[in-house]
């Protein structure tokens, strides 16, 4: 009867040991899909974070569009051409800061990772065209101590670079 026993503890050790390896096995699958589940998330947080700044940009582009007078404006900013009108001048210094705080807002994204390095420096693009000329630089020297650093840091570098590829 002992050895009866000893059999029956010995058979319930085993499957009490089965169903512990199998338990491990469903935990580990369960904790592959949640990984699984959060990435596709994030990508779909990121496609999302991404899609909303691309929105803003159109419609800070929309002013471009929508108005044929602030369409000729900055046609004539791009070209160089003086602006000297005090009114045409505060248009383009609140684009300048429209742009600018978006660039803030995306770097702050960028931050987070919840967007990439590639569509940080596509933002960062109408940004650093604008502080290119003399405006837009004086609103950016206006703006950045209010802004982030690491934000600022990267402009300024971004501009850097610029500089050192076109002398």
């Amino acid at each position: 009867m002992k050895a009866k026993l000893q059999e029956y503890a010995l058979i319930a050790e085993i499957v009490s040991a089965a169903a512990i390896v199998a338990s491990l096995i469903f935990v580990g699958l369960q904790i592959q899909q949640n990984a699984d589940e959060t990435a596709l998330n994030t990508r779909s947080i990121q496609g999302s974070v991404y899609q909303s700044l691309v929105e803003q940009i159109s419609s800070m582009n929309l002013a471009r569009v929508e108005s044929e007078q602030f369409a000729d404006l900055w046609a004539r900013y791009q070209l160089g051409e003086e602006i000297s009108s005090v009114g045409e001048v505060e248009q383009l210094r609140a684009y300048a800061a429209l742009i600018i705080r978006h660039g803030d807002l995306a770097f702050h994204q960028y931050q987070n990772q919840l967007i990439d390095k590639e569509s940080m420096d596509s933002i960062l693009n109408p940004i650093l065209a604008h502080i290119s000329f003399p405006i837009g630089q004086s609103s950016w020297e206006n703006l950045s101590p209010a802004l982030n650093k690491d934000y600022v840091r990267y402009v300024n570098q971004s501009v850097e670079l610029i500089h050192a590829a076109h002398p």
